[in-house]
């Protein structure tokens, strides 16, 4: 321990497999990271086979998706977004969704 610092979770940067595969690398060969974030291809057919492979690591504690880059404004509309996130429970996995901040002005009185 140090600086009354136990532990890290490490989180993926880049959206790809590779990342996230190396991520889970780097967490078993060091103790005091204690978990990752890592990203998978949710909305994709080939998800349940990525994620079962993933899950083979006890130190993969979710999935995180950088909506803001996704090209298509309704990404987070669509079914097959949408079926994986009402079945994260089943993983086991906390589900990160990166977006840009909104900000709401107040209207200006007439």
């Amino acid at each position: 321990m140090v600086s009354g610092i136990h532990g890290s979770i490490a989180v993926q940067a880049r959206q790809t497999l590779e990342e996230t595969s190396w991520l889970l690398r780097f967490a078993d060969d060091f103790d005091f990271i204690r978990g990752v974030v890592g990203w998978a291809p949710v909305a994709s057919p080939e998800f349940p086979a990525v994620i079962e492979r993933l899950q083979e690591s006890e130190k993969l504690k979710g999935l995180r998706h950088v909506i803001q880059d996704e090209p298509d404004d309704d990404f987070m509309q669509r079914p097959d977004f949408n079926a994986v996130l009402r079945c994260s429970k089943q993983f086991g996995l906390v589900y990160d969704i990166l977006i840009f901040e909104l900000t709401f002005r107040q209207p200006s009185p007439s």
